[in-house]
Formats: C-alpha cells, structure tokens, sequence
C-alpha cells in the first residue's frame, strides 16, 4: 500500500513591462547602467496544489520447472486540485502633466515637468486556470522467463504505465488563446510497453553478454520541445516569446541495448555497451517552429508582427519529430586492473564513452560526433570499507557545443524596446578536464 499528501503553494513575480522612468530620466536616452525597479509593473503568479494519492499493488510468481511466470497489478486513486492566478501588479510612470506635479499629489524624481504617476494593481486576475479532478487507473505488468541451460535465460515482459500529465505554468495567456491555455495542464500519460530479451553467460562465467529489444506506445507522451515561439501577454504588452514547452502527444518509443563484460584475467576485466533508441510523435498536431506558417516544422524565426498577421498565438505542426533531445545512440566502454600489496588493493579504472553525431539537439544546430575519456586510479581495502582515489574527468580536454538555440535569450519584459537584441544565446559546453581526489569510508554493514 502507498500513500502520498502533496500540499504545494508557490508564490512568484516577474516584470511585466518597464515603463518610462525605470532607466533614467525620460528626458534623456535610456541609460542601462540605471535601473529603477519602481517605474515598473510587475507579473504577480500565485500557484496552489493539492495532489494525493494512493495505491495497492500485488504481485506474484509461479515457479514451473525452468519457467518463471510472473504478474502483478496496481489500482491507483489520483486527486489532484490545481489553481494558477496571474496578476498585474503595482508600479508608477514618469511622464508630464501639463501643470505642477505638486497639484496632482505626485513627486518628481527625475524634475524637468516629469512626475511619478502612480499604477495601481489590477485586482482582477489576467489568467485563471484550474484542474481539479479524480483519477482510478489501474496498471499491470507480466513476465515470463525460462532457463534454456544455467547459462541462457530468455525473457518477455508486457508492462502498461500511468502518470499525471505536466504543466506548463511559465505560460502567460492573458489573452486567453485556447491552445496556450491547453498548454498550461497537459492530460494525463499512458502507455503498453514489450520487451524481450536474453542474458548470458560463457567461458566459465568469464564472459557475459545480454540483449533486449523494446517498443513502448504512448498516449499523450510528456516530452520537452525547444525553441518554439509563441505571444504572451502579460497583461502590460504582447511580447513575442521563445521556450522550451512541455507537450503531450501520441508517440512510440523503439530501442534496443546490448551490454557486455569479460574477465580476461582474475584482475583485469572489460565490459561495455550500446544503446538504440527512436521515439517519434505519431502523426500528431502539435506546438511547433514554423516561421512561414505552412504547417511544416523549419528552423526560421517568425516575428510579432508575423504571429498576428497569421491571428495566432502559436503555431502547430502535424509532427512526426523526436520526442527525445539525446542521439540515437550510445555507447561506452569500460576496463579495471587491480592488484593486491598485502592487506591493500589497487586499482586503475578507464572510462570511455561516445556520442554519435546528434541533429536532434537543437533546431538549427548538428552537435558534433565525441568522446569523453576518464581515468580512475587508487586503493582500497579488500572487504571494501575504505576506497581512496585519484581521478582525471575528460583526459583528453574535450571541448565540444553541445547545444546551441537559435534564438537570443528573451530580454525581461520589455527591455530589447529600450536597448535591443542582448545578443546571448543558451548553449552548453562538455564540461573541461576535471582533476580531483575521492575519499570513502563504510561504516556498519556493507
């Protein structure tokens, strides 16, 4: 039995729109190295949540001579009740009045006819978005296994999944499109999974090697997709954003692993592997980038005034794209030799992995085939309540981008009016040579 009581409460804020004042006097060009927070309004997010759950799971095996039979289920019961509020809050402008600020009540922090017009908050929200519901599904798996010899297992398993669907709270709609607020609780996530696979072993138990081959089908698959341009509205203006969005789409998931190890002496061993996997929405009108507006996915960048001479909020894209930002596959390596000096052992350890050639990074950016290589070497204590070592993360100083969005980081509120483009992008890099020292010690049981 499994229980769960999740009380959540967030409060945040962000600016809405920075009006005259916020960089310096209005009198003069906007000056960045001024920056009065007071001359703008902000983005008021109120969040509240409550989610409970409960479940019962059983499971049970049937033993029929070299066959394994295993089954079990479990009876989920959701809740969940979700509130967002968006609100404009409180600021003040710097702008001229025609007469003596003095008679209107207001101050003049800058001079030169210019007074400090006060903005009250709007107490009404800009967005109001709720979910609350119940939901009693119910998953099971099965599994049948059976020993050819003591050195051949073959397997099969069916599995089916649940998970509540995400969210996408940095969305703000205030002009209520019907696809964005569709956005902000994506619906739940379900899905059948196979599998089927053989693990081995050869040489006396020296030489192991193990495969297995899987297709999973979603519906409505939870998946991240970067770099889509949508409007918000804050409430204070219509600005042209770019993010990563959560979205929700039927996909199907295929893959294949291989691993592998083997004992070449007592003390020195290999092992290594290689992992497949393609997961693609299946046929499915969603959120995408799709700067002409012709319902196929590219890599342009539309602009404000192209969303709302199209009248949309977002574009959308019957889509058979990744679902997944990593290659298609991996593989790595790996190899230790030990040796005993008395009562302690050492060790030297290497570590390599490589990553194929990625497109499916970034929209208009191909990261680049690399490996990365670590070396590990140390002592130890043979019933392994101590361990000491020294190691070199990224040998070789591998240097490689392995993300870059084609776009510029969006500047807070409305500052790209007063200054434009910041001209950042987000990008990330392998991380440089590492060189450091590990220290372990076990206490108790081991």
């Amino acid at each position: 039995y499994f229980y769960s009581d999740s009380p959540n409460t967030t409060v945040g804020g962000q600016p809405a729109t920075f009006l005259a004042g916020t960089f310096g006097s209005p009198a003069n060009p906007a000056d960045p190295t001024i920056f009065n927070t007071a001359y703008s309004l902000p983005t008021i997010i109120n969040v509240t949540g409550h989610s409970k759950e409960s479940s019962i799971y059983a499971n049970g095996v049937l033993h029929l001579g070299k066959t394994e039979i295993s089954a079990g289920v479990r009876q989920i019961r959701s809740d969940i009740d979700n509130v967002q509020e968006i609100f404009l809050g409180a600021g003040q402008i710097a702008t001229q009045i025609g007469f003596p600020c003095s008679y209107a009540g207001f101050g003049s922090t800058y001079g030169g006819g210019y007074c400090d017009v006060p903005i009250e908050a709007n107490p009404t929200p800009i967005q109001n978005t709720s979910l609350q519901n119940r939901k009693t599904p119910t998953v099971y798996n099965l599994s049948v296994s059976h020993h050819f010899t003591n050195n051949i297992l073959a397997y099969g398993t069916y599995a089916t999944s649940w998970r509540r669907g995400g969210n996408n709270i940095s969305i703000v709609n205030g002009d209520n499109d019907p696809v964005l607020a569709s956005l902000t609780f994506l619906p739940d996530e379900s899905s059948a999974s196979y599998e089927a696979g053989l693990k081995t072993t050869w040489l006396d138990r020296r030489l192991r090697l193990n495969v297995a081959a899987f297709d999973q089908r979603f519906d409505n698959f939870i998946f991240q997709a970067n770099s889509i341009p949508y409007v918000g509205n804050n409430g204070a203006n219509t600005q042209l954003q770019v993010s990563t969005l959560n979205l929700a789409a039927n996909a199907v998931v295929r893959g294949i692993d291989f691993d592998g190890a083997f004992a070449i002496t007592p003390t020195w061993s290999v092992s290594g592997g290689l992992s497949y996997a393609d997961g693609k929405v299946d046929n499915q009108l969603i959120p995408c980038r799709d700067g002409n507006f012709d319902g196929i996915p590219d890599d342009n960048s539309p602009t404000l005034a192209d969303f709302q001479a199209h009248n949309l909020h977002i574009a959308q894209c019957v889509s058979n794209q990744s679902v997944s930002r990593d290659p298609l596959w991996t593989a790595n390596i790996q190899s230790e030799y030990s040796h005993s000096f008395g009562n302690i052992e050492g060790y030297l350890r290497g570590l390599a992995t490589y990553n194929p050639e990625n497109k499916r990074r970034n929209v208009a950016y191909v990261v680049p085939s690399y490996s990365l290589v670590n070396v590990y070497a140390g002592i130890r204590s043979p019933d392994g309540k101590w361990d000491v070592n020294l190691y070199v993360r990224n040998l070789f100083d591998t240097g490689v981008t392995t993300s870059l969005e084609p776009d510029t980081i969006p500047s807070a509120a409305n500052a790209a009016s007063f200054f434009g483009s910041p001209g950042y992008y987000f990008t990330s890099y392998t991380p440089p040579r590492e060189v450091g020292i590990t220290l372990r010690r076990a206490f108790g049981v081991r």
